[in-house]
């Protein structure tokens, strides 16, 4: 019996301060602002290519929602006519979980602001898939200061992120 309650209280004494810490420490998440200047072409066929051209800002909450705002052109061109050109300028609301270096980001909500005159589905297949509501992404995260990291993919950094200012 002694045996029974001296590993009780010694199993009690190990676990209580783990299970203290565990119940009133949470994460810590930092509000973040990501800025990239977007040029993508793809040549759809022959001599047709669309080109989308912009600038994303991304806000990253702190409590795991977030922002993203294109504004920018998406035009077709085949060689021969003058380019077809339409604006884009839509905004996106989403959730992200981040587990250690790994981010992924899901798309609850699309907006469409009052001079977008692009076709949906070209903006989503060419310039950016997270204009499609449930859409996920995963990225990497690169601490480059203690400030500022970049989303990369591959490897490759593609977004420069700075801790927004309070």
């Amino acid at each position: 019996m002694k045996r029974s309650l001296w590993w009780l209280c010694t199993g009690a004494a190990v676990t209580a301060p783990w299970l203290g810490i565990w119940l009133t420490t949470k994460p810590t998440r930092i509000d973040w602002t990501c800025r990239a200047p977007i040029e993508i072409s793809t040549r759809v066929s022959g001599d047709t290519v669309i080109r989308g051209y912009g600038v994303m800002v991304t806000d990253y909450h702190a409590d795991g929602t977030g922002l993203t705002r294109f504004a920018g052109d998406l035009q077709r061109e085949n060689g021969t006519t003058p380019p077809e050109r339409t604006q884009v300028h839509r905004g996106t609301a989403f959730h992200y979980h981040a587990l250690g270096a790994a981010v992924r980001v899901v798309t609850d909500s699309t907006s469409r602001m009052m001079n977008d005159t692009s076709d949906t589905a070209l903006a989503t297949r060419y310039l950016y898939p997270g204009f499609e509501v449930g859409h996920a992404d995963y990225f990497q995260l690169s601490q480059l200061s203690p400030s500022a990291v970049a989303l990369t993919l591959n490897g490759m950094p593609r977004v420069y992120c700075a801790r927004a200012a309070n």
